[in-house]
Order: C-alpha cells, then structure tokens, then sequence
C-alpha cells in the first residue's frame, strides 16, 4: 500500500501547487526521503501521514481510502477528478501551519 499511499499524496501536492522541498520541511525531513514516500519507496510513518493530511487539510482516512480504491481497481486515471473536488470543497485553506515537530 506504501506506492498507492504515495501516489496520492503526490497527486494532491501537485494540485496544490507545492514543491516536494516545501512539504518535505513542513514534514521535518528531507527531499529526498520525502520524494521517496510519494515514489512508494518508504513507507511512511502514522505522524508524517497526520501532518502532511493537516498540510492538504484533509482527514488521513481519506488518503488511506483513496490509496486502497487504488489498489482495488487497479488504475489512477479517476484520482485527479477526486483531488481536485476535495480540494474544492475544503473550508479551510490548503497547506495551513502545521507543527514542524512531527
């Protein structure tokens, strides 16, 4: 599940029009180690997973929901339409201050 969970993350940050060095600080890691989550390459961790959702401003179950619809049907071609809706119709601005402790 690590690739799909990635392959969310990647396409939400990509919506929002974030750079992997941006939301790797706000994470408290590296670049490289975060382009390795969105790659499926590390797992990552339940804490990394909650800041980078409050990042997004979304609820961490609906990143691991949108990772296992992934892994069910077997294809992404529907996930842009979905990350762009959610982001849409979030209340609260995109990419809010999280806490660099994580």
């Amino acid at each position: 599940m690590k690739k799909e969970i990635g392959i969310v993350i990647a396409c939400y940050r990509k919506h929002l029009q974030l750079k992997q060095d941006y939301v790797a600080c706000k994470l408290g890691t590296t670049t490289h180690a975060y382009a390795n989550i969105e790659r499926g390459r590390s797992d990552i961790s339940s804490k990394k997973l909650i800041a980078v959702s409050k990042l997004f401003c979304l609820k961490p179950y609906k990143l691991i929901v949108l990772a296992e619809e992934i892994m069910d049907v077997g294809r992404i071609d529907w996930l842009n339409d979905v990350a762009k809706g959610m982001i849409r119709q979030s209340k609260e601005k995109p990419h809010r201050r999280i806490d660099s402790n994580m």
